[in-house]
């Protein structure tokens, strides 16, 4: 049976919840811990640790956004519409260049909000959020614009 702290002020009473007893006075973590289905991975070491989960997360989705990019402006492209960026339209008939030149500012993006977050802890997720929200409005753009290319 383990039991741990339960922090939630008035609390006066011990619960059983899936044979764990939440006592007064725990942290979340102690109660993450004591749920974490992986006995050997110590919750508290990971979150503490030199891995920075959220800024894994947001370099991931921004890799999706920009495949998904790459994937919606050919779509555009097989359906008779243009690059309106100059500078891209030169690449953008080469979709395996075009992937390059984002995996290229991928890696680029990827070891500045690195840098930044090793110096300064959570400055590479702040970094990232308004690059993740402006490729978020070119997908929505580019969706836009193949449904009125397809006539929906």
């Amino acid at each position: 049976m383990t039991y741990i702290r339960w922090p939630q002020a008035g609390l006066e009473k011990n619960f059983n919840i899936s044979g764990i007893t939440l006592l007064k006075g725990a942290s979340l973590l102690n109660v993450l811990n004591a749920w974490n289905p992986v006995k050997m991975l110590n919750l508290e070491d990971f979150l503490l640790s030199d891995f920075r989960f959220p800024l894994f997360v947001g370099i991931i989705l921004l890799a999706v956004l920009f495949g998904l990019d790459v994937a919606t402006t050919n779509i555009i492209l097989l359906l008779g519409g243009y690059e309106q960026n100059a500078i891209m339209a030169l690449i953008i008939h080469y979709p395996v260049i075009h992937l390059i030149i984002k995996g290229v500012a991928l890696g680029v993006i990827a070891i500045i909000v690195q840098y930044c977050d090793s110096r300064f802890k959570g400055s590479g997720v702040i970094i990232l959020i308004p690059v993740i929200l402006l490729y978020s409005f070119v997908i929505y753009n580019n969706t836009l614009v193949i449904r009125a290319l397809t006539g929906n």
